[in-house]
């Protein structure tokens, strides 16, 4: 019995010495997409990618900066998102926060999303001492648009 589970072990070793690593298909981000991206951001990586419903997102970093790009299946941009600090917000956004009633809560992140033919859209993620999140939604120009 002893002998049955010692070659048996032993045929298992040496098949995973032998053996190929492939990557499977869905493992590697779509041709169309990749050529995108490095079309749009040639400096970036898309070495970190997901797959979300029919969307491709890849996520970079760069110049200190967060950025997530989301792609269609068939390689169209939708939209590149960015973390910033606050300090980089437009003074339009931060003199209307820093006058609403929203200004004593935390910020807790901000994000730049760009999408094609719109303008730029700045979300304020906030939280009151109850640990409720709000989000600011801020038009390029700095007009507030909305609060979820």
């Amino acid at each position: 019995m002893k002998t049955g589970c010692l070659l048996f072990a032993l045929i298992l070793a040496c098949a995973g010495l032998f053996a190929q690593e492939t990557l499977v298909p869905d493992t590697l981000l779509p041709e169309k997409i990749m050529n995108q991206f490095q079309k749009k951001y040639p400096k970036a990586s898309a070495e970190d990618w997901s797959k979300e419903g029919d969307h491709y997102i890849i996520s970079y970093y760069d110049e200190n900066n967060w950025y997530d790009v989301t792609y269609t299946a068939n390689g169209k941009w939708m939209q590149t998102a960015v973390l910033i600090d606050y300090e980089k917000l437009p003074a339009a956004i931060i003199t209307h926060f820093e006058s609403s009633k929203f200004n004593e809560f935390e910020v807790v992140k901000i994000s730049v999303s760009e999408k094609p033919k719109e303008e730029k859209v700045y979300r304020l993620y906030v939280e009151d001492v109850h640990m409720k999140e709000t989000i600011l939604q801020y038009g390029e120009s700095g007009n507030f648009i909305t609060a979820q």
